[in-house]
């Protein structure tokens, strides 16, 4: 997808999980082998390289607020919005 600076787009990509606290083997086994926590976040597009995306919340004149960086290879897909 052809994506320019500005565009306002849904980025669904998955998130690293943790989990505090002791716990029994099997049950740290079946907490490992869980689906990803897939996420959604939806924002204006700043940068985009092989690396990562970064979107940001909001737009003023000159500033830029919300900034979020998400690594290229947790993101699922892109859906441009406008």
């Amino acid at each position: 997808m052809r994506l320019k600076q500005w565009d306002l787009v849904e980025i669904e990509w998955r998130d690293s999980t943790s989990y505090d606290g002791w716990m029994s083997e099997p049950a740290s086994k079946s907490l490992a082998e869980d689906e990803d926590c897939l996420c959604r976040t939806a924002g204006y597009m700043l940068h985009r390289d092989k690396r990562h995306m970064t979107i940001v919340r909001d737009r003023g004149d000159d500033n830029v607020g919300g900034m979020m960086r998400i690594p290229t290879v947790a993101i699922k897909s892109i859906r441009k919005l406008i």
